[in-house]
């Protein structure tokens, strides 16, 4: 019962009751201190502390109703409003019924530096591609999220991340390899999250070449709607280099810059849902 109500309690908070209840506290503060003015106005102090404490319940409330909502309490930006991330996902859901079921293609770059670690082991393993192609990045600080060094995989707990001591924007190829050779990464050099996400192939020889520029001629990347939307939302899109076509494109209201971890509703991580469409030629 007690964990149940400690759970009731972090859902009410995370779900915005916190803000709710600041500002009915706000708010009983306010009229309090202002049927106090009236009562203690032959009082002078009494009444200037009413008027003080009135002041401040209607400052709180300003505060709150003014407050800037773009943001969330991880620091990550919510660029758009609810109703635009409605319409945003509705238009993905649409693009999706049209877009090609499967994709056959040798390999893949990740120039968003999004892919999870179960993802990328799906990506060898279970739909057969030679490479994952992962760009190196960087995120710097933002409100209580800490700045991170260059990376390849994203994970939704950000000290799990896959760190590497590359330049930023370089390349590592992720490939399956021969057991026995020497090019092997061992175990102990590879993230434990990884490991866990390996356990079902054991013995697998996982394999790292270092580019200072994709090799792969099929992408996935991000493109910045124009111009109306510009900077609230835009598209992942899966890219055919070679011949210069999009193969496949979902709507976003992502920040690329600040991807967030695979979400389980449809369209709400149209990153995730493109990678799920490649397969091995």
């Amino acid at each position: 019962m007690d964990f149940l109500l400690a759970y009731a309690a972090l859902a009410f908070v995370l779900g915005g009751g916190l803000y709710i209840v600041v500002m009915l506290v706000a708010a009983a503060i306010a009229g309090t201190a202002l049927a106090g003015v009236w009562r203690f106005r032959k009082r002078p102090w009494k009444m200037w502390l009413m008027l003080l404490m009135f002041a401040w319940g209607v400052l709180a409330l300003w505060l709150n109703v003014t407050r800037d909502n773009t943001k969330d309490s991880t620091g990550y930006y919510k660029k758009v409003s609810s109703e635009q991330q409605d319409i945003t996902i509705a238009a993905c859901e649409k693009a999706e019924l049209t877009a090609p079921k499967q994709l056959l293609v040798e390999g893949i770059v990740d120039e968003i530096t999004n892919t999870g670690y179960s993802q990328l082991v799906s990506l060898l393993f279970e739909q057969k591609l030679k490479f994952v192609e992962l760009r190196v990045n960087k995120r710097e600080a933002l409100g209580v999220v800490p700045a991170l060094g260059p990376y390849i995989v994203h994970s939704g707990n950000a000290g799990r991340h896959w760190l590497v001591d590359k330049p930023i924007y370089s390349y590592v190829k992720v490939a399956v390899g021969n057991p026995t050779s020497d090019t092997c990464i061992h175990g102990d050099q590879l993230p434990a999250d990884l490991l866990t996400s390996l356990w079902p192939h054991q013995g697998a020889c996982i394999t790292m070449t270092y580019l200072d520029r994709a090799s792969a001629r099929y992408a996935l990347d991000y493109a910045e709607d124009v111009p109306a939307n510009k900077d609230k939302t835009g598209q992942y899109r899966l890219v055919d280099r070679q011949q210069n076509i999009t193969l496949a494109r979902l709507p976003t209201y992502d920040d690329p810059q600040r991807p967030e971890a695979s979400h389980p509703v449809r369209c709400r991580s149209p990153h995730a849902m493109l990678l799920k469409k490649l397969s091995g030629a």
